[in-house]
């Protein structure tokens, strides 16, 4: 990895900036979390590795203010910021449903919004042709397997509520220099 951009099939994707110690563990953390349940795509994984090592505080309370500017930007024909902002929804749905327990309806809304801001983000990438929308059109189809992924790898190797990863039991990788 160099720069701000993710080699192999996701090359094209921007990862936001963040430590890259961080990103690798992540990466190690999902990796594990994926082998555990057979599930997750490696077009994914690092898209989510970024996402969990940007995110600073998982709330849901920005959702509407987010979807009230997509829904902007779309009758104002601006693709690109609509384009950021579904899949910024989607990323917020996923986050808050995967590591927190938000109130039922909350949880109800999170479920409906996120896979259909991915789909929509996934149609918005394919028609401006962004290599992205192959994997924003995976999450939409496989939101509450990843959502489960997320639980899992939350109770399995997060604090509760600290949001700090806690030493693995020896087999992590040894960091790149």
């Amino acid at each position: 990895m160099s720069g701000n951009v993710m080699s192999g099939t996701t090359a094209s994707m921007p990862r936001p900036a963040c430590d890259p110690a961080i990103y690798r563990r992540y990466d190690w953390l999902l990796r594990r979390t994926f082998h555990d349940l057979s599930v997750g795509r490696a077009t994914v994984r690092p898209y989510l590795a970024a996402l969990l090592a940007g995110a600073r505080q998982v709330g849901h309370s920005a959702f509407p203010t987010v979807l009230r500017a997509a829904d902007a930007a779309r009758s104002a024909g601006d693709a690109e910021v609509e384009l950021r902002l579904r899949r910024r929804l989607g990323d917020v749905a996923l986050l808050v449903l995967g590591l927190t327990e938000p109130e039922r309806d909350v949880a109800e809304l999170l479920f409906l919004e996120g896979p259909r801001a991915y789909r929509d983000a996934a149609f918005l990438g394919a028609r401006l042709g962004r290599p992205s929308a192959a994997v924003m059109h995976h999450l939409a189809g496989q939101f509450g397997t990843y959502v489960s992924a997320l639980r899992h790898l939350r109770s399995k190797f997060l604090e509760p509520r600290s949001g700090r990863a806690r030493p693995p039991a020896g087999d992590e990788p040894a960091p790149r220099t």
